[in-house]
């Protein structure tokens, strides 16, 4: 009983009170300025987050090759057709470009949550830090492209230059391939803003659903209702789908692997992406994005018993 408690405590108390606190102050401070804050969690913190993560990758490991081949295949793919279906809700472009980052940035915190469910527990960590280094690489490409600001597609290119998150994310590769002494105090201090993403994230979601979700006005919300349900189809239905699809052809030989792959395809729109709307988006598309952050995540908790049972069923350990 007591061990019930510490993981509910740890995995959906803790979570839940830190995201109604941001509710709270969003709802009740009126000049609360949320792009101030998750300008802070882009720039600052999550560069600290994103340096850890690659620092601590193998480059060595032969997880390595076969993720990053489907990494590249599954989210092409993911891409092409959730492009063509949102062209049919006839939205502009700039809509669809916010609606392809709530199908393509997965939650990289959520991922933790799949290892217990993959077996060997060294490989099944190895194979998650893997995953989540590779969607974070995305974010710090392929989001922010998406959400910049700029019209011309080569100016939004080069928006992504304009970011810390690339550069800490190859100076931690770097070190990872090279191995050179890190001093234990910087490490400490690496680790302490390491640890305050995920807090912030939630926090910075709770912001945001206060001071832009109200249940008064759901039915104005409606209207969303196509466009945020393509979101978590693509999002929870048909990325896993593409990678029960897209694993057996790799051969890979490796349970953990495979199955990593495919339950990790099938978690929700990321936290991270609240950072990324808040800081680049515009009211009314910090609203889709927190909508689609809480409805596929509520979703998720109905689709991951289904999806674990079809792993199981194909991947067995």
């Amino acid at each position: 009983m007591d061990n019930f408690i510490t993981v509910v405590i740890s995995k959906l108390l803790l979570p839940l009170t830190i995201f109604l606190i941001g509710l709270v102050l969003g709802r009740k401070t009126d000049r609360l300025d949320d792009r101030s804050i998750s300008a802070a969690g882009l720039f600052v913190f999550v560069p600290f987050y994103f340096f850890r993560l690659s620092m601590s990758q193998n480059p060595a490991a032969h997880e390595f090759v076969f993720i990053l081949f489907f990494i590249f295949f599954h989210p092409l793919i993911l891409f092409g057709a959730a492009y063509k279906a949102f062209q049919l809700l006839e939205a502009n472009p700039r809509t669809r470009r916010l609606m392809l980052t709530n199908t393509l940035i997965v939650s990289i915190f959520g991922m933790r949550f799949i290892q217990p469910l993959l077996g060997d527990p060294a490989a099944a960590l190895q194979t998650v830090n893997i995953q989540i280094f590779y969607h974070a690489l995305i974010l710090a490409t392929l989001g922010i492209f998406l959400l910049s600001h700029e019209v011309w597609a080569q100016d939004r290119l080069l928006a992504i230059f304009k970011t810390p998150l690339i550069y800490v994310l190859g100076l931690g590769f770097l070190v990872s391939l090279f191995h050179p002494v890190v001093p234990y105090p910087v490490l400490e201090v690496i680790d302490s803003m390491h640890g305050v993403v995920y807090p912030l994230c939630l926090l910075i979601a709770g912001i945001l659903f206060g001071k832009q979700v109200f249940f008064s006005e759901m039915g104005e919300y409606l209207a969303l209702l196509p466009a945020l349900g393509l979101c978590v189809f693509f999002r929870l239905i048909f990325s896993p789908v593409l990678a029960m699809a897209i694993v057996p052809l790799m051969n890979m030989d490796n349970v953990t692997l495979e199955r990593s792959l495919v339950l990790g395809s099938g978690m929700p729109t990321g936290l991270l992406a609240a950072l990324l709307v808040s800081y680049y988006g515009k009211s009314h598309e910090k609203r889709f994005t927190i909508l689609c952050i809480v409805g596929s995540t509520l979703l998720h908790f109905l689709t991951l018993p289904l999806l674990e049972n079809l792993t199981d069923s194909w991947f067995p350990v």
